[in-house]
């Protein structure tokens, strides 16, 4: 029962946020400055830092994918 009311607080209070986001962006107008620019999502559950170069991420893409790059002139790279 205690994860059930958790789960309801947990929606409220992102129910909320997000109103009062949604607010303060119709008020605020096109100034980004003015109002919150992020959810409460993004707030208390931030995304990691990417800290891999492009080449990186498209070398773990190619090689995740099992994909093999092929060069203008045809030959493989």
């Amino acid at each position: 029962m205690e994860l059930k009311k958790q789960c309801e607080r947990e929606i409220l209070r992102r129910y909320i946020t997000d109103g009062i986001q949604m607010i303060t962006q119709n008020t605020a107008g096109c100034d980004k400055r003015l109002y919150l620019s992020i959810g409460y999502e993004d707030i208390i559950n931030p995304k990691p830092v990417e800290n891999r170069s492009a080449e990186d991420i498209v070398a773990d893409l190619v090689k995740n994918a099992g994909l093999k790059l092929v060069t203008k002139g045809g030959g493989q790279d």
